[in-house]
């Protein structure tokens, strides 16, 4: 018996991947996986997509070498992408550290499929691809993780199966540049065939992110449609409407592109939730420009929008662009975006009250005993809305007390009725088991 080890994963749903991997890499050594403040390992997988992620990873680790709490010495792992980027500078800086791995050690895994141990539940992300071939100026992404590459088929089916078989109700297939999925083994992406096959396996729901909007047509939405477990749901980032913004980022195509990309996702799967990334505070943006951002935020009104200020990471292209904007300037476009983006999903949830809608059940709410987290389709784990479902005691929902009758623990479909919208959730109540 080697002892406990615990995780601490900072990132990305990909990241969280990785992190399951190296988790069970170690149960597999003999380490008992326990809480992180218990273990006598603790393992952090930094992030360090933008600037508040890496001051996060540097706030992680430094709470990590202290003491464990019993007072006994622990061995601190640091791992992922911080340590890709700033390998010698964390060591100078976090002599404590028993060892610093960086992202080949998560490939080494990947190259002998080693297993993963799921820390979700009731959803988990299935991994498709590592790495990017695009140069988005502002993403460090290419340069951490290295150039596009697919995991095999076999691999992921299997992967796939046996998280079905673990009772997972909802898979998310991820990657950076996912669409393109199958291009280095095949000759031309297989991506829609891999998600079919996937589906075949059996999940009540599977979910895709990061679509990138050049491979998104009429014939790819249409296909996509009649997988029945796809739900609809359409993440695709476009960071940017304006043509002289949009090339600045090195992001193919212009505003017609953009604006053909999501006019076909609007008519050919209306019903779906149209999510989005923006990036506010662009180098060199001018007010008119940043004005055709936002007017084109309200005219878009997407149901679920990720929006970024500008960071000038260093070691990306971005960062030495002429016409840095003042940090000020950039919370403010930023502020004002998302102000703006609240007054719609404050809307949207007011036309959603009287709507029955089919929910997954996800967990209580630990800071509102009685009150269920439940996710809708329209809803990503760890990054969207919930539909909060209340009752009069905590029995009702399945939150303790007396089996409830609704059999509402996670994992569970339950159909609800919305009677109340928040600016992010919606509230509901339980009408029958779906």
């Amino acid at each position: 018996m080697r002892g406990i080890v615990g995780l601490i994963n900072l990132g990305c749903p990909k990241n969280r991947v990785d992190g399951e991997r190296i988790l069970a890499d170690y149960a597999q050594r003999g380490w008992v996986v326990g809480q992180p403040e218990e273990a006598d390992l603790l393992i952090v997988n930094t992030c360090t997509f933008i600037e508040p992620a890496t001051q996060e990873s540097w706030a992680a680790i430094e709470d990590a070498v202290e003491n464990h709490p019993s007072g006994r010495h622990r061995q601190v792992v640091v791992t992922g992408c911080l340590v890709q980027r700033d390998r010698t500078g964390l060591a100078e800086a976090f002599p404590e550290v028993h060892s610093f791995q960086d992202l080949s050690e998560v490939a080494r895994l990947e190259a002998r499929q080693a297993p993963r141990l799921v820390t979700t539940f009731p959803y988990a992300y299935l991994k498709i691809a590592e790495g990017c071939s695009r140069n988005c100026s502002f993403c460090l992404i290419p340069s951490l993780r290295g150039p596009f590459r697919s995991l095999p088929r076999e691999y992921l089916l299997e992967e796939a199966r046996g998280l079905r078989q673990a009772g997972i109700q909802e898979i998310v297939l991820v990657a950076q540049d996912a669409t393109l999925w199958g291009i280095d083994l095949y000759g031309s992406p297989r991506y829609l065939d891999l998600v079919a096959e996937i589906a075949d396996l059996g999940f009540p729901w599977v979910r895709l992110l990061y679509l990138f909007p050049q491979r998104v047509d009429r014939d790819f939405l249409r296909r996509l449609r009649e997988i029945p477990a796809v739900v609809p749901y359409l993440d695709i980032p476009v960071q940017h409407i304006d043509d002289r913004i949009l090339g600045l980022m090195k992001r193919p195509g212009g505003e017609a592109e953009v604006r053909r990309v999501l006019d076909v996702a609007r008519t050919e799967w209306p019903e779906a939730a149209l999510r989005t990334s923006l990036i506010a505070g662009f180098p060199s943006e001018t007010d008119s420009e940043f004005q055709e951002l936002y007017d084109f935020v309200e005219e878009l009104r997407f149901d679920r929008l990720a929006l970024f200020p500008f960071y000038a990471e260093g070691g990306a292209e971005a960062a030495h662009l002429p016409g840095q904007l003042p940090s000020d300037e950039v919370e403010r476009r930023y502020d004002a975006l998302w102000k703006l983006q609240e007054r719609i999903y404050s809307e949207q949830n007011q036309h959603l009250v009287g709507s029955q809608i089919r929910v997954l059940a996800d967990h209580p709410d630990p800071e509102e005993p009685g009150t269920l987290l439940c996710r809708s389709t329209r809803d990503a784990p760890e990054i969207d809305a919930w539909v909060r479902i209340q009752a009069q005691d905590d029995a009702a929902l399945g939150c303790g007390g007396p089996r409830a009758q609704t059999n509402a623990e996670p994992g569970a479909y339950l159909t609800v009725r919305i009677i109340r919208g928040l600016v992010y959730d919606v509230v509901g109540e339980l009408l029958k088991e779906a």
